[in-house]
């Protein structure tokens, strides 16, 4: 054994010696040099290591950076449609107010005299219509309530109708309600130049038949 070793090369390593003592096709990882392993092994095994180093980079690196789908694509694109439609209908609204800006008078003074020729213009026609006898009567709302009425239904209202014609006044509407408790509520809307006392005065009386 002794001239075994003496025979063997300085530069043969124990890991050399064991495979030529135990050869085998299969030699635990754990049991291959330190060197050889960090070297990676043959040159062949060396560049099969390298191309799963560089096809395990390539994998992660189309792992971090996604290819784009076809719906995020559309929703570019619609986002940027709807972009371009909001700019197209403020700038429509814009030209439309400066549109009617420009039919505007260009100064608050010319409105006042504008104002000031309506109202002259106004008192003019209020003046010839009640030189032509027009305009004079007003509309009035009256409501009169009468206790105990003498008449009642259909003929208080024919009576209180020819009342008030005779007093030349137009009847809009009128409306007579009847309590319980005897007493009469007329709602009348005319047009007459007399005020509100005289005709509340005159559907009293016709009412209470006197």
């Amino acid at each position: 054994m002794d001239s075994f070793f003496q025979e063997l090369p300085d530069n043969v390593s124990w890991y050399e010696i064991n495979q030529m003592l135990n050869p085998s096709a299969f030699v635990p990882y754990t049991n291959r040099p330190r060197s050889q392993i960090l070297d990676g092994g043959s040159s062949s095994s060396g560049l099969s290591t390298s191309t799963n180093i560089n096809k395990r980079m390539i994998d992660f690196m189309k792992r971090g950076w996604p290819p784009r789908s076809v719906n995020q694509e559309y929703d570019s694109k619609r986002h940027h449609g709807h972009i371009m439609s909001e700019r197209l209908r403020r700038e429509r609204e814009k030209q439309g107010y400066l549109a009617l800006h420009s039919l505007l008078p260009s100064g608050t003074k010319e409105l006042k005299g504008y104002k000031e020729r309506l109202e002259r213009r106004n008192e003019e026609l209020q003046e010839r219509l009640e030189a032509m006898g027009y305009g004079t009567e007003r509309s009035k709302k009256i409501t009169v309530k009468v206790a105990n009425p003498i008449i009642s239904g259909v003929d208080s209202m024919l009576d209180v109708l020819n009342s008030l014609k005779s007093l030349e006044a137009r009847t809009r509407s009128i409306q007579l309600n009847f309590s319980d408790h005897q007493e009469v509520v007329a709602v009348m809307e005319i047009d007459t130049e007399l005020e509100a006392a005289e005709i509340e005065e005159a559907v009293k009386r016709t009412l209470r038949g006197s």
